[in-house]
């Protein structure tokens, strides 16, 4: 079999498969849809058959990407497809598969990069809530209510979920030390927050003051390491630059020189493509290692 058959018969495996998909997805979108309209508002909702993958959610959730997963596996296809096409009018059924390669595993590459980024605004948002502690603090109110009552100052911020979670656990008659302990895990900042807390309420005195230290200090650490991330906003610009200009200039070429074109519709050019694609991943993750190692 020769080259050009057999790479066309990928580009249309794969257009095939991601039209299967395409479908499926608007079909399972819309029965899911109909089912929600019909169960009754106070019944316990369950999961639907064709649900988001958990990986998939959970990194658009890390990633505080304000996008529901389902949507995202609806239009994917088309997406996909899309690049399929594309990429194989402009330089045949070999780019068109990298093309299509490279449209599923780059946003889930930049997911994937940007998972701390919740954790990071969570952290920003510390000082306001501790704010609202010690003012419900100073007019009057006990450490638990105070921390209860700070839940609605980050309201719609990275740190809400968290808050109203600890707000629930405290409601329910939750021991302190344990309810701030789980809501420090998972960040340095917040498990001094919850330290000093958990201190402030097992010593008593004046907790107001505590909670005012605890803010400015977690204040002046989030600026300290946001002016880090800007510092490093350079280096992580060259770095993306870096690992993206041999993909682009490989597309521009095919595009430009049929020589290129043909070459990489032959086994021995796909071979080429692959192993670039795949030493350009590994460098692209050793740099982000490098950056984030120093930001």
């Amino acid at each position: 079999m020769s080259a050009a058959p057999l790479g066309w018969g990928l580009v249309a495996a794969t257009s095939v498969l991601t039209g299967g998909a395409l479908c499926r997805s608007v079909g399972a979108h819309r029965l899911r849809a109909r089912v929600r309209s019909r169960i009754d508002a106070g019944s316990p909702a369950k999961a639907a058959p064709g649900a988001a993958p958990a990986v998939l959610t959970r990194l658009l959730h890390d990633a505080a990407v304000p996008i529901d997963a389902r949507r995202v596996l609806t239009f994917a296809p088309v997406v996909v497809v899309g690049s399929v096409i594309v990429g194989t009018l402009l330089g045949g059924p070999a780019v068109g598969t990298v093309a299509a390669t490279t449209t599923v595993l780059g946003p889930l590459g930049v997911l994937w990069a940007c998972r701390h980024r919740r954790s990071v605004l969570a952290d920003r948002a510390l000082p306001a809530h501790l704010d609202a502690v010690a003012r419900a603090l100073r007019g009057g109110a006990s450490l638990r209510l105070a921390v209860i009552d700070a839940a609605g100052s980050v309201r719609g911020s990275a740190l809400g979920d968290r808050a109203e979670l600890l707000a629930h656990r405290l409601t329910a008659g939750s021991p302190f030390e344990q309810a701030v302990a789980e809501f420090g895990r998972g960040s340095p900042l917040r498990a001094l927050v919850a330290q000093a807390l958990g201190l402030a309420s097992a010593v008593g005195g004046a907790p107001a003051a505590v909670v005012d230290g605890v803010a400015d200090t977690v204040r002046e650490r989030a600026e300290l390491a946001a002016e880090a991330r800007a510092l490093a906003a350079q280096a992580q610009a060259s770095a993306v630059v870096v690992a993206l200009a041999p993909v682009g200039f490989s597309v521009l070429a095919a595009a430009t020189d049929p020589r290129v074109g043909g070459f990489l519709s032959t086994p021995v050019g796909v071979s080429c493509l692959l192993a670039g694609l795949l030493l350009d991943a590994a460098g692209a993750w050793w740099m982000h290692r490098q950056i984030r190692g120093v930001a």
